[in-house]
């Protein structure tokens, strides 16, 4: 799954995820302090994951921890810190979480908006 918006892509392709870029801003980040990149490699296997890239570069992340029939937790988003605050750089549809769940698995879900 992509979705592209000027220079802003969101894809679920594991290839395009930077896990050093993952990992670097999470084991900074108040949920998940300190966490070991194996650690989160391993996360990353079991999730369905979307990389938000500016061009080539990883800017963004989210994964969604799920069964797939009735629940899925959004977890670890987050918008490296100079690219919230670029001019010209709108990533408010990432941050409303439209791509992540209007994403294929999540469709049939009950309760899911629209």
């Amino acid at each position: 799954m992509n979705w592209i918006s000027g220079t802003f892509t969101i894809t679920c392709d594991p290839a395009k995820q930077d896990a050093s870029v993952i990992a670097a801003f999470l084991a900074t980040s108040y949920w998940a302090k300190g966490i070991p990149k194996a650690t989160v490699e391993e996360s990353l296997k079991h999730s369905l994951c979307f990389a938000l890239l500016d061009g080539d570069r990883q800017v963004g992340f989210a994964r969604v921890i799920s069964d797939y029939a009735t629940i899925a937790f959004l977890n670890d988003v987050f918008i490296l810190c100079v690219f919230r605050l670029m001019p010209g750089h709108s990533s408010g549809p990432w941050r409303a979480g439209i791509p992540v769940y209007a994403g294929p698995p999540f469709r049939r879900m009950p309760g899911r908006f629209e």
